[in-house]
């Protein structure tokens, strides 16, 4: 059997069905024109033309298999990507936490400012002036960053829930839209996983047995700090490059950003339950790199047990 090159898993009926917020929020997006992913495009976003007899039959809970767009093209449900409104996140990432974590930073932040429109912070490996901390938009590996008083950003955070490895969920995924660049700058990296997905493929014919999860560690040492750090590490820091780790609730230690978790500064090598690792899990609704039931990704070793080792 050949393997496919990976990407996020597709809209499928069965899990628009089983649960009716995830119905609701197609009907919203294709209401306010808002856009979708297309699976496997270089320019993956379109919208969704908003007729009325598409809207009234999926308000029944009636979900077509083509869909037509305000382009006057059509698309297959399984063309579009089930993105995070979809159920497509990682297990136990929540908007929640990182909205708490950020709130909690900045009410502790007003009070070290003392008045001061900034003050000095120790942010991974280095000292910044910071005025307060806000959110990143889109979906990149920092979740949160700090800006100066001027407004100009000057260290990038990613959050994580709870204090252990199994508390969150991947470190990054596998799909050619999260790794374009680094597939593209870094072949070694894309051969080492493409060839893990060939080795599981051999082992379950192409398709993943339910409650088994395969595993293999990354021997690219770039490729464990790009999962980690994200996809521009080893260049500047900024949003896919960024400079803390920080894991459950924020706090300082005198001027320093701590948690009170784990926190790890870019360019540590993390080991044990926290290193990174190449992981092949049953996931009913997938079928990544060909492999029917499964899920390709880089968790962390201690995030999942683990099957076997291949």
């Amino acid at each position: 059997m050949k393997y496919s090159e990976i990407t996020e898993g597709p809209l499928q009926r069965p899990n628009l069905l089983k649960n009716p917020a995830r119905v609701q929020a197609l009907i919203n997006k294709i209401e306010t024109g808002s856009p979708f992913t297309l699976r496997g495009e270089e320019m993956p976003s379109v919208k969704i033309e908003r007729d009325p007899e598409l809207l009234d039959n999926l308000k029944k809970g009636i979900i077509p298999d083509i869909f037509p767009l305000e382009d006057g093209r059509q698309v297959r449900l399984s063309g579009l990507e089930k993105t995070s409104e979809f159920g497509g996140k990682g297990a136990g990432f929540s908007t929640r936490d990182e909205d708490a974590a950020l709130t909690q930073i900045n009410e502790m932040l007003e009070q070290m400012k003392q008045g001061k429109s900034e003050v000095n912070l120790v942010i991974g490996d280095k000292t910044v002036p910071v005025a307060k901390f806000v959110s990143t938009q889109g979906t990149p590996k920092s979740d949160f960053h700090a800006v100066d008083a001027s407004g100009d950003e000057v260290a990038w955070i990613s959050h994580k829930k709870g204090s252990k490895a199994k508390d969150f969920g991947q470190w990054g995924g596998m799909s050619d839209r999260e790794m374009k660049i680094v597939y593209a700058n870094m072949p070694e990296a894309k051969e080492e996983i493409l060839k893990f997905a060939k080795d599981v493929i051999a082992i379950t014919n192409g398709e993943i047995p339910r409650a088994t999860t395969y595993a293999r560690k990354i021997q690219n040492g770039k490729l464990r700090g790009i999962a980690i750090y994200g996809n521009g590490f080893g260049g500047e820091r900024g949003h896919q490059n960024v400079d803390l780790i920080l894991q459950g609730e924020p706090q300082f230690k005198g001027n320093k950003l701590v948690a009170t978790g784990s926190a790890h500064t870019n360019g540590e090598r993390l080991e044990d339950e926290f290193e990174p690792v190449l992981m092949a899990m049953y996931k009913g609704d997938r079928d990544n790199f060909g492999v029917k039931g499964a899920r390709f990704s880089i968790y962390p070793a201690g995030g999942r047990k683990i099957s076997e080792w291949i």
